[in-house]
């Protein structure tokens, strides 16, 4: 009975260090994938910001500025032809 006891303890214990090991596995992996979301959003910002000011630059060049809806209703912009 004793021996079944200690035999108990020890697999719980061998079952609490392996989950707290997992649980800081886990929270280390959370925490790169939010900086990694972090960083993926800062890019697709600046992208966005580029080619907010490249559309500017091109509708600046061309002198007009058309805009039109497309099939999902936002507005998009374009030069005239």
């Amino acid at each position: 009975m004793k021996r079944e006891l200690l035999e108990l303890r020890t697999k719980l214990s061998k079952q609490e260090s392996l989950l707290r090991s997992t649980a800081e596995h886990l929270k280390a992996a959370n925490q790169q994938k939010e900086s990694m979301e972090q960083f993926i959003f800062s890019q697709l910002s600046r992208t966005h910001d580029v080619l907010k000011k490249a559309r500017t630059n091109l509708e600046v060049r061309s002198g007009e500025k058309c805009s039109s809806v497309d099939s999902r209703g936002q507005r998009t912009y374009g030069v005239c032809l």
